[in-house]
């Protein structure tokens, strides 16, 4: 199986978890929070990290750090865990800087 396939086998399954995971959050809590935990799913599946020993090939970053740092015992998850941390805080401060901006903005107020 071709490097490409692979990568668009990973964004079908972290589309259908997404889809999974929505439906229970749809009739709960603000919108904004139900947009973070999506954010941050997608995140987590799909953010890309080199694979130690592989040049120029990327696997999702939780599977790299999983394996490097749980069942590698020399290996090195720093890398797809500072990759993680980045992604994590970058969606984190868009979707929740958009849910403000969104709120104070004043062509969403309706009128009186």
């Amino acid at each position: 199986m071709s490097y490409g396939w692979v990568w668009l086998i990973v964004i079908g399954a972290a589309g259908a978890t997404l889809f999974c995971a929505y439906m229970p959050l749809r009739a709960t809590g603000p919108g904004y929070l139900r947009a973070l935990a999506c954010g941050l799913i997608l995140v987590l599946l799909l953010t890309p990290a080199p694979v130690p020993g592989y040049p120029l090939n990327y696997a999702p970053a939780f599977v790299v750090a999983v394996f490097e740092g749980v069942l590698k015992s020399d290996g090195t998850p720093g890398v797809a865990l500072r990759l993680l941390g980045v992604a994590t805080v970058t969606i984190t401060v868009l979707v929740l800087g958009a849910s403000g901006v969104r709120r104070w903005s004043p062509w969403s107020r309706p009128e009186k």
